[in-house]
């Protein structure tokens, strides 16, 4: 039988990396690298919902690759 190297020691805790931002929360509008906005729909640690402007379906990510791929606008409430 094979053992599987991860590079975690046994029983320790992943939690992932959001060290600079908080976490996103439901109302904020956010843009990506094009300019383009999105609203946060739902957010927790791991996982951040949202809906691209134009765009009827939610998509959804890591909380850590969204704080990286996104910025928060100064107006952090959505527009219509």
């Amino acid at each position: 039988m094979s053992r599987k190297l991860t590079g975690h020691q046994p029983g320790a805790k992943l939690t992932p990396k959001t060290e600079n931002a908080d976490i996103p929360y439901s109302g904020q509008c956010w843009k990506d690298n094009r300019g383009n906005k999105v609203t946060v729909t739902g957010a927790s640690i791991y996982r951040v919902k949202f809906i691209r402007d134009g765009y009827e379906f939610p998509c959804e990510m890591p909380t850590s690759r969204f704080l990286s791929d996104f910025t928060l606008t100064v107006g952090s409430h959505h527009e219509n």
